[in-house]
């Protein structure tokens, strides 16, 4: 007979996970999330639950989407790697996680980003949305619209200023996306020493 997950309870898969180990990748359960997204979010912590430091790695599942409240101790996260699944977006709640030091999304489908008057990631230190499908029309769809005068000395938008806007952030990897301009945030950031935009249609500054 055919094997239905629909049709075990969420301890029964646990089982089922915990028997055939890494034999079984959550990548194969995926398509469960459909039928029951909690349920999906209770395994995928169980079996690749939050590792000392705060690090959180959950890369190669196939995962069609991130919801907020799957992330174990979000407050206590300081490494959050996504890298290498089919996500199309981002909760606007992950760039409010003050304590995160590192956000790797990598090897996705994202084709756009929360708008960056939203961030709050005082503690970033590298982002990397490089191999996704992010585009920017202009300056300003890439991450939110500023306000203001002219780049880069114009003020974000709800009083956010250079200083404040990821003021530990030194490392970016936008590489291998759709971007045909550099994102408007990208000149706010006073601490930035790496940025990496190779790989993008990039007609001008």
């Amino acid at each position: 007979e055919k094997f239905s997950l629909s049709s075990y309870s969420c301890y029964n898969v646990l089982v089922f996970l915990q028997i055939l180990g890494n034999e079984c990748p959550l990548s194969a359960l995926s398509p469960f999330y459909y039928k029951n997204p909690e349920l999906f979010g209770r395994l995928l912590i169980d079996s690749y639950p939050c590792r000392v430091g705060g690090e959180l790695q959950w890369t190669y599942l196939s995962l069609p989407v991130i919801l907020f409240n799957w992330l174990p101790s979000p407050s206590k996260l300081t490494t959050i790697t996504l890298s290498h699944n089919l996500l199309e977006e981002l909760p606007e709640a992950l760039f409010q996680l003050s304590s995160l030091h590192e956000l790797n999304a990598k090897h996705n489908r994202l084709k756009s980003l929360p708008p960056v008057t939203k961030w709050r990631l005082d503690q970033l230190r590298s982002l990397n949305f490089s191999f996704n499908s992010l585009t920017c029309n202009d300056v300003g769809d890439c991450g939110g619209e500023f306000k203001g005068g002219s780049l880069p000395s114009r003020r974000l938008s709800v009083n956010l200023t250079r200083e404040s806007f990821l003021p530990r952030l030194w490392k970016v990897n936008l590489s291998h996306n759709q971007l045909n301009v550099f994102p408007a945030w990208i000149c706010e950031v006073s601490s930035m020493a790496i940025l990496d935009m190779k790989n993008n249609p990039v007609t001008r500054l």
